[in-house]
């Protein structure tokens, strides 16, 4: 037999909202009980390259975020396979006034399927003997803050779940 398609209509829409939120139940239940659900451990944060940085930023600036991101809500580990999420920087350096470089570190966060859940932007002028040979000083501020801003950024992806 063959319905109404109005009623069919209307029946589907009056009856949508109680099952999609019987759905959420069951994945909520499904997502509490497995204990490798982002609801019952840490975010595995896998640090990738940093790209455009002169000096030894490419190199000191993903080493100072591996000391500032991990904490009691995030892991940092070494094999990408292992990972939740995935930061990635890259490094513009511009001619600013005054003597300075306008230096934009762009920190993209990937999910596991490698879509972009979130990016941090800090933009600094410096003076390129800041950054030049050594970073030093200036790798370890910009991680300290880059990685209160992936903090977040994971957070609310986990939220989204």
């Amino acid at each position: 037999t063959q319905g109404d398609p109005n009623a069919l209509n209307a029946a589907a829409a009056a009856d949508a909202p109680a099952l999609a939120k019987m759905l959420a139940a069951i994945n909520a239940r499904i997502q509490g009980s497995n204990p490798q659900s982002l609801e019952n451990r840490p975010p595995r944060i896998y640090i990738g390259p940093v790209t455009g940085a002169p000096g030894d930023g490419n190199h000191s600036l993903p080493l100072n975020l591996a000391r500032d991101l991990p904490g009691p809500d995030d892991v940092v580990v070494t094999n990408p396979a292992l990972a939740d999420f995935t930061v990635t920087g890259n490094i513009v350096v511009t001619p600013g006034q005054n003597g300075q470089v306008m230096v934009e570190l762009d920190w993209s966060v990937q999910d596991a399927n490698h879509r972009k859940i979130g990016q941090v932007t800090q933009l600094h002028p410096l003076a390129l003997t800041d950054i030049t040979p050594y970073w030093g000083d200036v790798a370890a501020a910009a991680a300290t803050e880059a990685a209160t801003g992936i903090q977040q950024v994971v957070a609310n992806a986990i939220l989204k779940k």
